[in-house]
């Protein structure tokens, strides 16, 4: 037998061993999401609208402020931080797409967001002209859904279907 044949045959071997017990251990397995539903305490948590979820959240919620108000600094910190957040002179991070610089804002006219567009040119300029694409505020009234915008995955290489 030559070199290669027994390195060949030594590697089946390897792998048979390997494989024996993974084969026969398929049947007995487990999936993670079953492990997870059964010794997660906290499972339930992913019945998002269920009214024990929404009472847990709004006791979490009460403890967070609490601990946040009880800070003699939060009044302050909490101004600073909206007068940034609804500030006009923002500097707008945008996503460059074949069909404009891309734009996702919220403000105080804005709470929930808007996805707008603008041209190159327009964004060199002192006030960029936008184009809203889509206003989550809006399609939330006009739908009576708490909408939520969670980002944009579009179709490479060109970027195109949103």
């Amino acid at each position: 037998m030559s070199l290669i044949s027994i390195r060949a045959l030594a590697a089946s071997l390897a792998l048979a061993t390997i494989a024996a017990p993974l084969a026969a251990q398929d049947s007995n397995t487990v999936t993670n999401t079953e492990f997870e539903a059964e010794n997660d305490p906290f499972i339930w948590l992913e019945e998002t609208r269920s009214d024990r979820a929404l009472d847990w959240v709004r006791a979490e919620n009460a403890k967070s402020e609490s601990a946040l108000q009880s800070d003699p600094r939060f009044e302050q910190l909490k101004a600073e931080a909206l007068a940034i957040y609804n500030a006009d002179d923002r500097v707008p991070d945008v996503n460059i797409m074949p069909y404009g610089l891309v734009n996702f804002w919220q403000d105080a006219q804005n709470p929930k967001g808007i996805l707008r567009r603008t041209t190159l040119e327009s964004w060199r300029g002192d006030q960029p002209e936008w184009e809203t694409i889509l206003d989550i505020d809006a399609l939330a009234k006009a739908e009576g859904k708490e909408w939520v915008y969670g980002g944009m995955s579009c179709l490479p290489p060109e970027g195109t279907h949103c």
